[in-house]
């Protein structure tokens, strides 16, 4: 037994399937204990050319919004996401 259940439980998705397997673990452990479940979520921008004369400096802002889309629709739509 624990002496002090979770209050509050953090984790880390990539949008891999091991990942979300955690984050369904996550889940679980934090409905048993009446935990808040919070998920943060780190995505590197797509691999781009370093030069400096033929590549933006910033990758197309875009991205960052259709992979989040994808990962909220992976862990379900009460997923608290950072």
């Amino acid at each position: 037994m624990l002496r002090f259940p979770p209050r509050r439980i953090l984790a880390a998705v990539d949008g891999s399937e091991v990942s979300v397997r955690a984050w369904k673990a996550a889940r679980d452990v934090a409905a048993r204990f009446g935990a808040v479940l919070d998920a943060v979520w780190f995505e590197p921008p797509p691999a781009q050319d370093l030069s400096v004369y033929d590549a933006p400096l910033l990758p197309d802002p875009g991205w960052a919004r259709a992979a989040e889309a994808a990962l909220r629709r992976r862990l379900g739509p009460d997923a608290r996401l950072h």
